[in-house]
């Protein structure tokens, strides 16, 4: 599924083109999500003091101001970020749809009678390749941008951890990283939960699209009254069971996912709001600190948590994936160069030591992108040919 996109001669400029454009895409969305935490740290730092009694009226002209400049930087972030993605979209879009018709034809430039006899090859041309093309952008986006966010913001993390002064005991072992810690410790026990709840998503949705294709085939047959009979028992009570199956196992991986999303809105609170009105004056923050801290826990634990929280669409697009493989495997092991089988025979009744000669060969011509065999080309014998015998032929001098 990489070769046929990114070594294919009239593909590979787009290829590489694209993913180029795509990362770089990913990576300014990084960036621009650390300055906006950055921001959040100043912003409500100043709007804290409004509620401030001692201010002055010039004093007060001068927060005003600063936060009239902070609005203004807000707003030039966020217009970089507004300009570049629809644009960036666009290209990606052409870039999975390029991707998507270099599998297509290379798969039509193998296919025959022979592997049209898959179980739902028409469907793993036309449907499959277009959801491996949707699932490659969502999940180019997805983990991508959860590795770069990963890399800029724990960082971020450090940093806080070392004006945040920590009060729970167990956690001070990590000494300056010990927000990092909560925030990947928490991530990572919500993945291994969402993989231990989701680890037989994947084979229940490859049946799933089976026992679909079978009714689907099973319905053009009788459009097509190529098959008369209408019992659709067998192909209903797969669809009922297999459905079942699958849906019983979402609702536990999707009640997890839930809880895990609350988790994640309420454990920076838990564990730093008290801090705004700590007795210790070291050890209190202000309401900026607190903003930065949830937004940045919340984006490292989102880029942790990534698998988890997609987990559904990831079930769905592996699911296409193994299909597809399953599917080329087909195409490259079936034999596409149908044998014809030449035998010529030279006998003599009355010669017991007869010689007989069998020459089997392969000869196919490929013709839009079907093999056909010489055989099926070849004129009609020559009866007179068909009889000669070299015992009793003469040849002219």
């Amino acid at each position: 599924m990489l070769k046929e996109f990114f070594t294919r001669p009239g593909d590979r400029v787009v290829a590489w083109g694209g993913l180029l454009i795509a990362v770089g895409h990913v990576l300014i969305g990084a960036v621009i999500k650390v300055l906006i935490n950055s921001f959040f740290k100043g912003f409500y730092n100043t709007l804290e003091h409004a509620g401030d009694s001692n201010l002055t009226t010039a004093e007060l002209l001068q927060e005003q101001g600063s936060v009239d400049s902070q609005l203004q930087y807000f707003c030039v972030l966020a217009g970089v970020s507004s300009a570049i993605h629809p644009f960036a979209s666009y290209i990606r879009n052409i870039w999975t749809m390029r991707w998507r018709l270099a599998l297509v034809d290379s798969y039509l430039a193998n296919f025959s009678e022979r592997s049209a006899a898959v179980e739902g090859s028409s469907q793993r041309l036309q449907e499959d390749t277009q959801r491996f093309a949707k699932g490659v952008d969502m999940f180019l986006l997805v983990f991508l941008d959860a590795t770069l966010t990963l890399v800029l913001f724990l960082p971020v993390l450090f940093d806080l951890g070392k004006t945040v002064q920590c009060s729970h005991g167990a956690l001070c072992v990590f000494g300056d990283g010990w927000v990092g810690a909560i925030a990947s410790s928490s991530a990572a026990l919500a993945m291994i939960g969402a993989l231990f709840l989701g680890r037989k998503l994947v084979g229940l949705e490859v049946n799933n699209q089976r026992v679909e294709a079978a009714f689907r085939k099973k319905l053009v047959h009788v459009e097509s009254q190529s098959e008369l009979t209408n019992s659709f028992g067998t192909n209903i009570s797969d669809l009922k069971s297999n459905y079942e199956r699958l849906y019983f196992n979402f609702m536990f991986l999707n009640g997890f996912l839930g809880v895990v999303d609350q988790i994640n809105v309420l454990l920076p609170y838990l564990l730093f709001a008290k801090m705004l009105f700590s007795t210790d004056p070291k050890s209190r923050i202000l309401l900026g600190i607190l903003v930065q801290l949830s937004n940045a826990f919340d984006k490292v634990f989102s880029a942790l948590s990534a698998i988890s929280s997609n987990w559904p669409a990831l079930v769905e697009f592996q699911s296409v994936v193994r299909r597809l493989s399953q599917f080329e495997k087909s195409l490259n092991s079936s034999d596409q160069k149908r044998k014809s089988t030449l035998t010529t025979t030279m006998t003599d009744p009355t010669d017991p030591n007869t010689m007989t000669t069998t020459h089997t060969t392969q000869s196919y011509l490929k013709r839009n992108g079907q093999f056909t065999e010489l055989a099926e080309l070849a004129p009609a014998s020559d009866p007179a040919a068909d009889s000669w015998n070299p015992r009793t032929s003469s040849t002219k001098g």
